[in-house]
């Protein structure tokens, strides 16, 4: 049992400071962190999102991609593609369990980045780019997608 995710996308939500280390660890454009990728074997889409509570792997019906994605980018929101890596890639050591951490790791990216809007600069800088933008302007930004 397992996944043939070859590639990952780096998802980086945009909102309103909510939580109290938004205030202190996430300043800037990003608060969050997670990863989207395609496993060709299963025809199957997953999103793995480490959070306070703990990391969660969710698979993705057609659909809910979709509305995930629309959803993401209405709020301000980007999805990178990852960049090419160093087949030398070693894992710095950052004792911290964050989401920046988990996301650097999964798609084995080095950099000292400690909050998501860093992590979205080091990896755009590193060749990272823009991934499933949307065409759909008739939606308001104020409409909120269903994606559970």
């Amino acid at each position: 049992m397992g996944t043939n995710i070859s590639t990952w996308y780096l998802v980086f939500i945009a909102r309103q400071k909510q939580y109290w280390w938004d205030y202190i660890f996430c300043r800037g454009k990003y608060k969050h962190v997670c990863a989207l990728g395609y496993d060709a074997s299963d025809d199957q889409w997953y999103l793995y999102d480490w959070s306070f509570i703990g990391v969660h792997f969710y698979k993705f019906s057609d659909d809910q991609l979709d509305n995930f994605i629309v959803h993401v980018l209405r709020r301000g929101g980007s999805i990178l593609r990852k960049p090419q890596t160093k087949e030398s890639y070693k894992k710095l050591c950052f004792p911290l369990a964050t989401c920046v951490a988990g996301a650097k790791h999964l798609v084995k990216f080095k950099s000292l980045a400690f909050t998501p809007t860093q992590l979205f600069c080091a990896y755009t800088k590193a060749g990272a780019k823009r991934s499933f933008v949307t065409s759909d302007t008739n939606l308001s930004t104020d409409e909120v997608a269903s994606w559970d």
